[in-house]
């Protein structure tokens, strides 16, 4: 929490991440009001990594969802994914899948 108060709260930006959250945890809060009344440039979407038991389409699949529900709420807003949302997605599907092959190999 240092580093947000240090760097991004002078920019006036607010953190509406919870720990643990999936995708789906978040598209639920924002259908259900978390972006209303609120007129935001810029939405840093940083999701998907605790969605580990989902394939890596299905987490794209989920991002590119709420993307587009975040785009019928604020259409001019600027929507920055960083890639390490994606990538760590990616990295525990790997890894789940080779622990599933190893298992069942023995």
């Amino acid at each position: 929490m240092d580093v947000w108060n240090e760097f991004f709260a002078p920019l006036h930006c607010l953190n509406f991440g919870i720990h643990r959250d999936k995708i789906e945890n978040v598209l639920w809060r924002i259908e259900h009001g978390e972006l209303d009344n609120i007129k935001p440039k810029v939405i840093v979407l940083h999701v998907g990594t605790n969605n580990f038991q989902n394939s890596a389409e299905e987490i794209r699949d989920g991002i590119l969802n709420l993307i587009d529900v975040i785009r019928e709420k604020h259409s001019d807003v600027y929507i920055v994914v960083p890639v390490s949302s994606l990538f760590f997605a990616i990295i525990h599907y790997q890894r789940k899948l080779h622990l599933s092959v190893t298992f069942s190999n023995l």
